[in-house]
């Protein structure tokens, strides 16, 4: 997960989200196919003492990677460095 530290303008051009928190979410069809990386606002569900979910607002950046096998942490890494340049004012730590 990424947090951020600013405000994230909405896509419907009205809302915005503070300091949010952002998930990371993976998909990859085949080892032939890119490597789909999507950062979703959201935010963490309690349901129960010991089980938490992520409840996904809004997609607010999603990026293609050819990369052969790449790791979670490796593709975290590169969406990561795509919102500090799609959001210059806001500043993103993975947690």
């Amino acid at each position: 997960m990424i947090q951020a530290t600013g405000t994230v303008p909405s896509s419907n051009g009205i809302a915005s989200y503070t300091n949010p928190l952002i998930n990371v979410y993976l998909h990859t069809s085949s080892k032939f196919s890119p490597t789909i990386a999507v950062a979703q606002v959201g935010k963490i569900i309690s349901q129960g003492e010991e089980n938490e979910n992520f409840d996904p607002v809004e997609q607010i950046c999603t990026s293609a990677f050819d990369l052969k096998n790449p790791s979670f942490e490796v593709v975290q890494n590169l969406l990561l460095a795509d919102l500090k340049d799609k959001y210059p004012a806001v500043t993103f730590e993975i947690i």
